[in-house]
């Protein structure tokens, strides 16, 4: 009983301290305190499973691996910026229940480094690499999920925590089209179109509840998935390639596809603003191709006057795909 009554009274004052932090939050912005409380709320559910109420001293003792940990959990979840500001949130609350509350708390394993500023810095897959990828899945462990899943996630360039909670109800034919739709940010749709060969891989891992996850793995599994998939291929590690990396290869893809259509690969990627969809498109600059050497040089087109029809396609086919790409629709 006396035990009882100690944990009681440690649970009022860890929430208190809370209560006093927010209420400070308060006193300068509503929204600024929702803000903060939600970061808090979240923070400890997932690291603590409990809600404030429930909190005691005890659970105000982090390690180094748990702030690691949860940060590696929010990072595949939000921008880097958005991961930043709720890591600043963290230590400001814990900051301040440390002195309030006089627990002398270690207040360095909050010290995490900076995520990444933006998405954008994320690498670029091309679509080759990424069905290459899909293709290596399949001896993986739970390998047929993980395959369906990289071809979905090009094909869709939904982001990680969508994909991972799609269920067959997500899934619908419309005019004989198989579609993939998703409520995003804001309540906002997201409908894409998908091939019959890709839906056909992700039925073959529907479970068989419409409202269970078909992929059934964490948003670690999918780190460790791709950072795998990139040793095999022989992936270097400076181009910083990720699982958002399959996005930014499918909105790369359309962008291709649709003759350099901006407009469209912003569709593609979901993106509220074109600036967003600009920093996501892979321009790089093919120096030995730049437009200053070819000022004042004549083309010699003798070569290919004199090839064959089989030769002419077969040297087409080993060209790059964007180039291939840019033909067809001339062609068209």
């Amino acid at each position: 009983m006396k035990q009882s009554a100690v944990v009681q009274l440690q649970t009022k004052s860890v929430m208190s301290h809370i209560q006093m932090f927010l209420d400070r939050k308060s006193s300068r912005s509503e929204s600024t305190m929702i803000a903060y409380k939600k970061d808090a709320a979240d923070f400890f559910m997932a690291t603590r499973n409990k809600s404030f109420e429930e909190l005691n001293e005890s659970d105000l003792v982090f390690t180094v691996a748990e702030i690691d940990r949860y940060n590696l959990y929010i990072t595949d979840r939000f921008k880097g910026g958005t991961v930043n500001r709720k890591m600043s949130s963290i230590r400001s609350l814990m900051k301040y229940i440390n002195r309030a509350g006089s627990y002398r708390l270690d207040l360095t394993v909050f010290d995490t480094e900076s995520a990444h500023s933006s998405e954008e810095s994320y690498g670029v897959l091309t679509f080759a690499e990424s069905q290459e990828m899909a293709r290596l899945a399949r001896h993986h462990k739970n390998g047929k999920a993980k395959s369906a899943l990289i071809r979905l996630a090009v094909v869709t360039s939904f982001r990680v925590d969508t994909l991972l909670n799609l269920t067959k109800n997500s899934f619908k034919q419309v005019d004989g089209v198989w579609t993939v739709t998703t409520v995003g940010k804001g309540g906002k749709r997201d409908t894409k179109a998908i091939a019959d060969d890709v839906y056909a891989s992700v039925r073959e891992v529907m479970p068989f509840d419409a409202n269970q996850p078909i992929f059934k793995m964490t948003a670690q599994t999918t780190r460790n998935m791709i950072r795998k998939l990139c040793d095999e291929m022989n992936i270097p590690e400076n181009r910083n390639i990720v699982f958002h990396s399959l996005k930014k290869c499918g909105v790369n893809e359309v962008y291709m596809m649709t003759g350099h259509d901006t407009a469209k690969a912003q569709k593609q990627g979901a993106h509220q603003s074109i600036a967003t969809t600009e920093r996501y498109l892979d321009k790089n600059d093919d120096l030995k191709n730049a437009p200053s050497l070819m000022i004042g040089k004549e083309l010699d087109f003798t070569a290919l006057e004199d090839m064959e029809k089989e030769d002419l396609i077969g040297l087409l086919k080993t060209m790059d795909r964007s180039f291939q790409i840019q033909l067809m629709n001339r062609l068209k």
